[in-house]
């Protein structure tokens, strides 16, 4: 391997020499979000909490220097002061403090002279003589007198000379001595440090206003913390070369040196765990993800938690000027040229050497080229557990000349020239991974950049909801959850029933038994939730244990039966869990489909919230757009969601709960038939119930309604994303932060939708769990839920679909700046044979269903996005308002597929 390598990097240092363009070594982007202090350490708002260091029993979890300290620690930056436990936050920095946290960072460098005329250093530790000595050599200091044979270990450090301090740690780099500080340091140099400070984001200065800057006050070891914790977080910025920075603290991955997490997802962000399925943990930098306009960088504890990276995570890194076309990289309407032999863009199991399928695309959202980010999207969920090596080679620009390799990944693959550390340390694991390629028979030296990454296990991805499912129905044993149940009377006299806030009476049917009522599930989460998600309670092996201080929930559910004229107890209703919509209610089991489905076919619907996911949860959704380091309220509430769901279908199964209230029944005998119970879900019911569906052991049979997956996909091509957009981009204002963001918020996500089960979706079971089958039914160019995250599922679940053909002839032109055809538009996906359509086909199908409307666009926006092709109405909610798509789902419901269309391309036209 040794050899191998030093030829890769003769032969490839030549063939880059040839075509490389001048890049310097660190490229970096405008500064992120800037945060103010106070005079005393700033407390951050209340809705953002950083995690407790353990160590330190003297950092409130919610003081802003918390994250921050925390870090210097697993840094070994510090190793605190006043005692065991005790980091004295309150206390002032010394100099010689000040000179150990500044060395520590760069790597412990040895100074050429120790020691070096300091004499006021004599009969010091050795580390503070080395500290101080090597803070002379790079005039970061050069003493407290003019003979420079006093450092002052023990005076305090005030703001203008920390400005000094760190702006000489950072080569003096060019800023301004004016910036609308009215106080500025009366030392040009000083002032200057400051100006440079306040523009990357270091400090902001002692006001909210931001023109009061306070160079005289003394500086705090939490401040302190904020201070460096901000400087290294401004890898992102053009404040200074942070590649000189200490390998151990250099926070990102100098082959993409645009934005801190690129390329992403990549190896780079790991660590080695004995204790994990894959061998690896994420182990992500608190300064190296993105950052809100409060200066808040996004808390990575939660996705450390994960042995991999997400199934379905969409590749990012930043090449600019690449012609895909001229290129030959695979378009979205011709993802089998990703596969194929002299595809640019490889993407490949490292086990087994296969070729991923993905389609290639840069980031239409963004307003910039200079923030446009190419993406990778995955056709299929990556294999949980295995790494996959990524390559770019070949590429060419707008002109036809070819795409250079950085200087950064040349100096790291191809060059034997002595660098800095942080290239010197990514060489052994570059040449290993570009060992693989050459024992795959690729040509290493047409590459312009390559990483890797690994997925997340199966167990790691599913093995807290399977243990809440499994403790929680171990408890139960057999019974059924303690429940109520009322049918639901009329208003009573008076009642205002066009009121914005409608009385739940006013839902009376008197054609129909309305039954409300509560039930009670076990509570694993950490905070005490009215109906929305809160954070597991997380025992000491890392899974969620039932919570002592409100350890049940009562959890609201509504029942809708059939007609009167229809249900009885001659004929009792076969029943379904019904999954509603984005952000919504659980009585829109009321709706009007609904209700035509039960009348149609005798089946009793009942619901309850998506918690964690629901109306309920807004509050928390509007919160983690703002800081996704609060997100995991949502994915693990979702988790205790799913578990509430799978109660509530205890309850209509087993023989103590509905059958057994006489709410559910008539004459002393049930209305309902507990024999046998299904799930329909519709848009987020469909791909919030794909995941419910992958842990259910109390329902077999799903039909997905207008369904996907991954929302770091989705939520781009959705039309419902510009409102929740709003506040988003309000707060990541940078355009890469946003993408990065979203995947790498999908990790956590995964456990809250089908992206992290959809290879166990139906005959490739979950441990403990039944197999199952699934009814997609997608509506064509859906402008809420783009069909090609129902395409991945189906290829990842191995849906096979209908196809007759599915679609009439030229209905898969796709819109957008170049209108074409697809090759396949369903690529790789499995069809049913003309048999298993005609009839007696009982596993898991995939239906289109088209309204005439047109198609969607290529690029990663929704229909009707501003510059793209007007629209027709949006068909999200035709399929299920066809009686034909009804009936195959009733059907499929007691096991068979039902060709309702007569073998052809099925038809949902718009009411």
């Amino acid at each position: 391997m040794v050899n191998a390598a030093w030829t890769r990097r003769l032969v490839g240092g030549i063939a880059v020499a040839l075509v490389a363009a001048v890049v310097p070594l660190t490229q970096t982007s405008a500064a992120g979000g800037q945060a103010v202090e106070s005079g005393q350490a700033p407390v951050q708002p209340a809705a953002v909490v950083t995690p407790q260091s353990v160590e330190f029993t003297d950092v409130p979890a919610t003081a802003s220097f918390a994250q921050p300290v925390d870090w210097l620690l697993t840094k070994g930056i510090t190793q605190g002061l006043g005692g065991p436990g005790r980091y004295s936050p309150e206390a002032p920095v010394s100099r010689v403090q000040m000179a150990l946290f500044m060395w520590r960072m760069m790597g412990e460098p040895a100074p050429d002279v120790s020691p070096c005329g300091f004499t006021d250093m004599v009969g010091r530790s050795a580390d503070q003589i080395v500290a101080t000595c090597w803070l002379k050599q790079q005039g970061i200091t050069t003493g407290i007198n003019n003979a420079q044979t006093l450092f002052g270990p023990d005076r305090v450090v005030t703001r203008e000379e920390m400005a000094g301090f760190l702006w000489r740690l950072a080569s003096q780099v060019a800023g301004s001595g004016s910036c609308g500080f009215t106080d500025p340091p009366a030392r040009a140099e000083f002032a200057t440090g400051a100006c440079w400070l306040k523009q990357y984001g270091i400090t902001t200065g002692t006001n909210p206003a931001g023109t009061r800057y306070s160079p005289l006050q003394t500086v705090t070891r939490g401040q302190m913390a904020s201070f460096l914790f901000r400087l290294v977080a401004a890898a992102d910025a053009d404040a200074w070369d942070v590649s000189r920075l200490n390998d151990e603290v250099y926070p990102c991955d100098i082959v993409d040196a645009r934005r801190c997490m690129l390329p992403f997802p990549s190896n780079r962000f790991t660590a080695a765990d004995a204790g994990t399925d894959t061998g690896l943990r994420l182990d992500f930098d608190a300064t190296a993800t993105p950052v809100n306009s409060s200066g808040i960088r996004i808390d990575p504890a939660e996705q450390n938690r994960n042995d991999g990276f997400s199934p379905g995570q969409v590749l990012l890194t930043y090449i600019p000027s690449v012609d895909l076309d001229a290129s030959g990289a695979a378009p979205i309407t011709d993802i089998g040229m990703s596969v194929a032999e002299d595809s640019p863009v490889l993407v490949i199991n490292a086990l087994t050497g296969e070729r991923h399928p993905h389609w290639v695309e840069y980031d239409t959202q963004a307003t910039s080229d200079a923030d446009r980010l190419l993406t990778i999207v995955p056709a299929r969920n990556y294999d949980e557990g295995a790494r996959y090596i990524v390559a770019l080679r070949n590429l060419v620009d707008g002109v036809g000349a070819p795409v250079a390799a950085s200087d950064e990944f040349g100096a790291i693959a191809f060059s034997t020239d002595p660098a800095p550390e942080v290239i010197e340390a990514r060489r052994p694991a570059m040449d290993a991974l570009l060992g693989r390629f050459d024992d795959l028979g690729y040509n290493t030296s047409e590459f312009i950049l390559a990483w890797d990454f690994t997925v997340a296990s199966e167990r790691n991805l599913s093995e807290r909801m399977l243990h809440i499912r499994d403790d929680a129905f171990d408890r139960l044993g057999t019974d059924a959850p303690v429940f109520t149940a009322s049918v639901l009377g009329p208003p009573p006299e008076g009642t205002n029933c066009n009121a914005g806030i409608k009385p739940v009476e006013c839902d009376h049917d008197p054609s129909r038994r309305i039954i409300d009522g509560t039930y009670q599930v076990p509570n694993y989460q950490s905070d005490v939730p009215s109906l929305g998600g809160a954070p597991f309670n997380w025992g000491p092996d890392g899974l969620p244990v039932r919570s002592t201080t409100r350890p049940n929930l009562t959890v609201p559910f509504r029942c809708v039966l059939p007609a009167n004229n229809v249900v009885s107890t001659a004929d009792p209703a076969t029943m379904s869990l019904y999954g509603h919509g984005l952000l919504g209610n659980y009585k829109e089991v009321g709706a009007g489909n609904v209700r035509a489905f039960a009348d149609e076919h005798n089946v009793m619907f009942c619901a309850t919230f998506w918690a964690g996911f629901s109306g309920a949860d807004l509050l928390n959704a509007v919160q983690a757009l703002r800081d996704l380091s609060k997100f995991n309220y949502i994915a693990d509430g979702s988790q205790q969601g799913f578990l509430n769901q799978l109660f509530l279908g205890r309850l209509m199964r087993n023989a103590s709960g509905f059958s057994a209230s006489p709410a559910f029944g008539s004459g002393g005998q049930p209305l309902i038939d507990n024999t046998s119970l299904s799930y329909d879900g519709n848009s987020q019911g469909g791909i919030m119930g794909g995941a419910l569906t992958a842990v259910s052991n109390e329902f077999d049979r799903a039909v997905l309604g207008v369904p996907g997956m991954n929302y770091s996909i989705l939520l781009y091509r959705s039309s419902d994303w510009p409102g929740y957009a709003l506040v988003f981009d309000g707060a990541y204002t940078n355009e890469i932060d946003r993408l990065q963001a979203l995947g790498f918020t999908q990790i956590l996500w995964d456990r809250a939708e089908v992206n992290g089960y959809a290879h166990h979706l139906t005959d490739d079971p979950l441990p403990g769990t039944q197999p199952h089958e699934v009814l997609l039914h997608v509506a064509y160019a859906d402008h809420q839920v783009a069909i090609v995250t129902a395409d991945n599922m189906a290829r990842t679940a191995g849906i096979k679909l209908y196809d007759p053909p599915a679609l009439d002839p030229g209905r898969s032109a796709n819109s957008g700046f170049t209108d074409r055809l697809d090759v396949d538009p369903f690529w790789g996906i499995e069809r049913l044979t003309p048999q298993e359509e005609a009839g007696g086909f009982t596993g898991s199908a995939y239906v289109m269903w088209d309204s005439g409307n047109t198609p969607a666009p290529i690029q990663n926006v929704a229909p009707g996005s501003t510059g793209y092709p007007d629209v027709e109405r949006d068909p999200h909610s035709e399929p299920r308002a066809q009686a034909s798509a009804r009936s195959q789902k009733y059907a499929f419901f007691g096991g068979t597929f039902l060709d309702v269309c007569s073998g052809a391309p099925c038809l949902a036209p718009f009411r």
